[in-house]
C-alpha cells in the first residue's frame, strides 16, 4: 500500500539539504529572469507530482480534482490547476535531482516514471526526461 506521509518525508528531508543548492543554480544559471515565492514548498510540489504517478488516475486534472477536494486539509494552500502545473514544470530540475539522489546504488534505473504530458525538462540544452 502506497504510505503518503513516509514518501514525504524522504522527500521533504531531501530537499531540507538540497533545496538552498538548488535556488543557488537557478539565479546562477540565470534560467529563470525572476522566481515568484509559491504558496507550496518545492517538497510539496514533487511530492503531488510523484504522488499523481503513484495513484490509480490516468489524468493529472482529476487527481489534482481530487486532491483539492479529498485532500485540501494536507497541504496549507493549493493553487489552482494550471499554476500546479506551472509549478511541477519549473521544478523538473529538482524532481531529477531528487530521483538521482535516491537510485544512487540501486540496480534498477527506474524508480517512478514522471510523464505528464506537458512535463519537460532540459540541462545544457539536452532533454532529460522525454515525453
Amino acid at each position: 500500500m502506497f504510505n503518503n506521509t513516509e514518501l514525504f518525508c524522504v522527500i521533504d528531508d531531501f530537499f531540507l539539504k538540497f533545496e538552498a543548492t538548488y535556488w543557488k543554480f537557478l539565479k546562477q544559471s540565470h534560467r529563470y529572469s525572476r522566481i515568484r515565492a509559491a504558496q507550496l514548498s518545492i517538497s510539496e510540489i514533487t511530492f503531488i507530482a510523484i504522488w499523481y504517478k503513484c495513484s490509480h488516475f490516468t489524468n493529472f486534472k482529476a487527481f489534482f480534482t481530487w486532491l483539492k477536494q479529498d485532500k485540501r486539509h494536507l497541504f496549507r494552500s493549493l493553487p489552482c490547476y494550471q499554476r500546479m502545473i506551472h509549478l511541477i514544470n519549473m521544478h523538473q530540475l529538482a524532481l531529477h535531482a531528487l530521483h538521482v539522489a535516491l537510485m544512487k546504488g540501486q540496480r534498477s534505473q527506474y524508480l517512478w516514471m514522471i510523464k505528464p504530458r506537458y512535463l519537460s525538462v532540459k540541462i545544457n540544452g539536452f532533454n532529460v526526461i522525454n515525453h
